[in-house]
């Protein structure tokens, strides 16, 4: 009897671990990313999922100005943000989110739809029915069907979800300015946004089994979470000190860096000078962006047409001009080449420059987006004020697109004149340019007020596909033709001046400058070669052989360095180094310095609020008079090495093997004390029948 209830025990210990231990890891779907397997007991094994920039993560971070803070912060001791892992995908999911009666509120981080940002930040910023921790947002090409290319659903998730400002017009949407407030979010990858949708995925189906189960022996299920780390050193550690925050306070508190970085100026001379802003004779200024802020995503900053295709044409527009004076004609007006760091902080980079520039200006062409690969139209437009009248620069131009067309084909580009009314957008670098005697003009591939490119100013103006490599080497050959006609001198010989502009519509020339355009796309869009690895940097050894620094690495994204302006941390003893540049700034003094080696002067300029003094003593950043000479401070929060999103189990890698020690002491216990209480059952039993077989034993004996 002993031995088969211990074979009973034996089989109920078996049963009950086998019971409890699977109990906390039923349903554990399985995903592959990079063809490794995700499931909750790899999730239990490394305690969490840290989705980090491998993945493609990017966060929100918090910005300040003299007067408020924008971006995404909370406070500086503030741990991690935690919430259950929940999916908003469409607008019906997000009007039914947080409705449903809930025993107590509970956290959520929301993840959603790049089409779906603003719809989901205005929910959570308005609605008191849910408590958000943070939000997600997933990149568009994560998830594609056979019906939906990848251009198609980059396109739906700009054109709907994304802030974006144009620099040259009067945008309502600056994506500078987005204040999300105490909600940090982040802009997931491709493999980052497949792991948390699988997460929300696998909370939607435990959740369905929990409700359907009148009893769940082991309480709740197991659910995924996500910790989303955001504090901002500069929201200080209270309330208070939030509201206090501003760019001059935490400059003051060393919370903070001042947004900038160095303009490069190169300047085509008369035959006997070489140093720049030494010429008496009005200059003619050619402008051009360094950098973008496209979105409140800084490490997501691109720029393929916005910032690139416009820094291409301006760099083949200055080796063209050196290429034609260098044995041609002196120039009677100085041609300066001028690259423009932090313009979208109040144009900090044209505004400095301008305040160092003791000479006269004749006329200012700014290079805006001309490289736009879709565009379907054949001309280059020139954006004026309407009242302005000298037109010296535009006839040029003109005169140059005949030759073109005259020469080369009828479908080289025309130019056309686009009256703007009579004031400058407020965002353009004209607004720098105040005693101009001549023209300020913007040229762009687009005759509205706003791009065309539906990519422009958002993430995914991305890749070679995105410009138009020819029609921006045409672009710097009409730049370069109307300059050089406004700048010889009327005294030259009329031979030489024919040489130089016959040679603009040389086909050899030409095709040299197409190749010269092709050479700087590919450093500066193609994110399979890069800044580092084009044949450009190669061949000068522009980087050197060194390491990436943390600094260069924190602005490279896929080989291709980020048109975001970043920070300076110090001012350098000599700023015509190159250390403290960013990987762009580099590369552009570095091209133009050595393409017009012997014809012209290339400089680095500080582009900072000149109110701003770094003292190199307490190694730290002063601020002077405030808000003085027309300038906004503006800066950028530091932030902890931990900011990032983690995802988590709510049971965590101990619940498996404490839920199978339990199940093997409670199946112990079961078996150890019920073999006991059998035994002594077994033994009242027994005794009981050895004094009933006595009793009988002696009645039959009295018998």
């Amino acid at each position: 009897m002993k031995h088969e209830y211990r074979s009973f025990s034996l089989l109920f210990f078996l049963f009950v671990s086998i019971f409890l231990q699977n109990h906390s890891s039923h349903h554990a779907a399985t995903f592959f990313v990079k063809a490794e397997r995700m499931d909750f007991k790899t999730l239990r094994k490394t305690r969490s999922i840290p989705l980090t920039n491998e993945n493609g993560l990017s966060m929100c971070t918090m910005t300040l100005n003299t007067q408020e803070m924008f971006g995404c912060y909370t406070n500086q001791n503030e741990n991690g943000k935690r919430g259950k892992i929940v999916r908003v995908e469409t607008e019906a999911q997000l009007e039914a989110f947080g409705t449903e009666k809930r025993g107590e509120k509970e956290a959520n981080v929301v993840t959603a739809p790049m089409r779906m940002m603003k719809q989901v930040l205005k929910k959570v910023e308005e609605s008191k029915d849910v408590l958000v921790s943070a939000v997600l947002v997933e990149h568009p090409l994560a998830f594609l069907d056979a019906n939906k290319g990848g251009d198609d659903a980059e396109k739906e998730a700009a054109e709907a979800g994304f802030y974006r400002g144009v620099p040259e017009s009067d945008s309502k949407e600056d994506a500078k300015r987005v204040n999300v407030g105490q909600t940090p979010v982040a802009f997931l990858g491709v493999n980052a946004t497949r792991k948390v949708v699988w997460a929300a995925n696998e909370n939607v189906k435990r959740e369905k089994v929990q409700k359907s189960s009148k009893r769940n022996f082991m309480g709740r299920d197991e659910l995924l979470y996500a910790s989303v780390d955001g504090a901002m050193d500069a929201a200080g550690k209270t309330s208070e000190d939030m509201k206090r925050a501003n760019s001059i306070t935490c400059l003051e508190k060393r919370t903070c860096l001042p947004i900038g970085g160095y303009s490069i100026a190169t300047a085509f001379l008369d035959g006997f000078s070489r140093y720049l802003y030494n010429e008496s004779a009005p200059s003619i200024f050619v402008t051009a962006r360094l950098d973008k802020t496209t979105s409140m995503f800084r490490d997501e900053a691109r720029g393929a047409n916005a910032v690139y295709s416009s820094l291409i044409s301006f760099l083949v527009a200055a080796e063209v001009v050196n290429d034609l004076v260098v044995d041609g004609p002196n120039l009677e007006k100085p041609i300066v080449f001028a690259a423009f760091a932090g313009e979208e902080y109040d144009l900090v980079g044209s505004k400095r420059m301008m305040e160092e520039f003791p000479g006269l200006v004749d006329t200012v062409v700014e290079i805006g987006p001309v490289g736009f690969a879709s565009s379907s139209k054949d001309a280059l437009y020139v954006h004026e004020q309407y009242n302005q009248t000298d037109d010296t620069f535009e006839d040029f131009l003109k005169v140059q697109s005949a030759a073109n067309r005259e020469t080369l084909g009828e479908d080289s580009l025309s130019v056309k004149e686009v009256s703007r009314g009579v004031e400058v957008p407020k965002g353009s670098s004209l607004n720098s340019f105040t005693n101009v005697s001549g023209s300020r003009l913007t040229l762009t591939d687009y005759n509205t007020f706003e791009s065309d490119d539906p990519f422009y100013g958002t993430m995914f103006d991305s890749g070679l596909d995105k410009i138009n490599v020819k029609r921006i080497a045409e672009v710097s050959r009409l730049v370069a033709g109307a300059a050089l006609r406004m700048s010889m001198k009327d005294k030259e010989q009329f031979a030489v001046k024919e040489d130089v502009l016959n040679k603009l519509v040389d086909n050899d020339f030409v095709q040299q400058t197409i190749a010269t355009a092709s050479e700087l796309a590919e450093c500066l869009v193609d994110p399979k070669v890069g800044l580092r690895k084009c044949s450009f940097s190669q061949k000068y050894d522009v980087f050197g052989s060194n390491a990436l620094s943390e600094e260069d690495e924190a602005n490279e994204t896929n080989n291709i360095g980020s048109s975001y302006v970043g920070v300076v941390q110090y001012i350098p003893e000599d700023i015509q180094t190159s250390e403290a540049k960013s990987p762009i700034q580099r590369f552009v003094y570095e091209h133009l310095s050595r393409v017009a080696n012997g014809t012209a002067s290339t400089t680095y300029r500080l582009a900072l609020p000149s109110q701003l003094k770094f003292d190199r003593d307490s190694y730290a950043w002063q601020v002077r008079d405030g808000n003085a000479n027309g300038y906004e401070i503006w800066t950028e929060s530091n932030w902890s090495a931990k900011i990032g999103v983690t995802i988590e189990s709510n049971k965590g890698w101990f619940f498996e093997p404490i839920a199978t020690a339990c199940a093997v002491v409670i199946a112990t216990l079961f078996c150890f004390f019920g073999e006991r209480m059998l035994e002594r059952a077994l033994t009242r039993g027994g005794s009981s029948s050895s004094t009933s077989s006595q009793k009988l034993n002696s009645g039959m004996d009295l018998d």
